[in-house]
C-alpha cells in the first residue's frame, strides 16, 4: 500500500469498535453524541463522510401490500416470547420522508433471524438498493444485531457498490410509528457512511 493512502482495515476496525462500544450505552442521546464525535475526528483527507436519513415503510399485514414475509420458524418460535427461529424475507419501500407518498429513493431488502433466546433482537442482513435520484445504481450493505425493544439500535455499514464501493460507517435505526391496527411501520435511519477520497488518494500515490 503506497504511503499516505487509505488503509480500509484500519477503518473497518475502528467503525467496528465504534459499532460494539456505542451500543452498551445507557441512552438514546449518549449512543447518538458518541456516534457524532468518532465521525468528527476522522481524517477528512482520505475519507469522505456521508450524512443520510431515510424512512423504511415495513408492512407487516397479510394482501397485496405486504412488504415482510415470514419464510422459516423453528419448533420452538411459537412458544418462544423471543421469536427464537423465526426468519422474515424483506423489501421495504425507502423514502426521505415519513409519509409512505414522499419521495422514494430505493427499497430495503434483505433478511431478518431471530437469534437469541433472552431478548427479541434480529440479526440483520440488509442492503439499500438505490432506484431513484442521485444515488441510483448504487447500493449500501447493512449488517448487525437489532434489539427490537431498544429506542436507538446500532448498525453496521460493512461495504457497498456504485458511489459506496469500499463504504463502512454506522446506522442508528429507531422507530418513528407503529400501527398494530394495521400492522405496520415506519422506521428512521441515521446513516453516517464512509467511502474514499478517491481524488485525493490518487494524488497521495503520485
Amino acid at each position: 500500500m503506497a504511503k499516505g493512502t487509505l488503509n480500509p482495515i484500519a477503518i473497518f476496525i475502528a467503525i467496528t469498535i465504534l459499532t460494539s462500544t456505542v451500543g452498551a450505552t445507557s441512552t438514546a442521546d449518549d449512543i447518538i453524541q458518541s456516534v457524532e464525535n468518532f465521525y468528527k475526528n476522522l481524517n477528512k483527507d482520505k475519507l469522505v463522510l456521508t450524512k443520510l436519513k431515510y424512512y423504511i415503510h415495513a408492512n407487516f399485514g397479510v394482501g397485496p401490500t405486504q412488504t415482510v414475509f415470514e419464510v422459516a420458524r423453528s419448533n420452538i418460535t411459537g412458544p418462544s416470547t423471543n421469536n427464537f427461529g423465526r426468519i422474515l424475507i424483506i423489501d421495504n419501500k425507502l423514502t426521505v420522508g415519513p409519509d409512505v407518498n414522499s419521495q422514494k429513493v430505493g427499497q430495503y431488502q434483505g433478511m431478518n433471524a431471530y437469534s437469541d433466546f433472552n431478548q427479541a433482537s434480529a440479526n440483520m442482513n440488509m442492503n439499500i438498493i438505490y432506484t431513484d435520484g442521485e444515488y441510483k445504481g448504487s447500493t449500501i450493505s447493512i449488517l448487525g444485531r437489532q434489539p427490537v425493544s431498544e429506542k436507538i439500535r446500532v448498525l453496521s455499514i460493512i461495504g457497498g457498490t456504485g458511489l459506496f464501493r469500499f463504504a463502512r460507517g454506522t446506522v442508528l435505526a429507531s422507530t418513528y410509528s407503529s400501527d398494530p391496527a394495521t400492522n405496520v411501520g415506519v422506521y428512521v435511519y441515521d446513516i453516517y457512511v464512509v467511502t474514499p477520497s478517491v481524488e485525493k488518494s490518487r494524488k497521495a500515490e503520485s
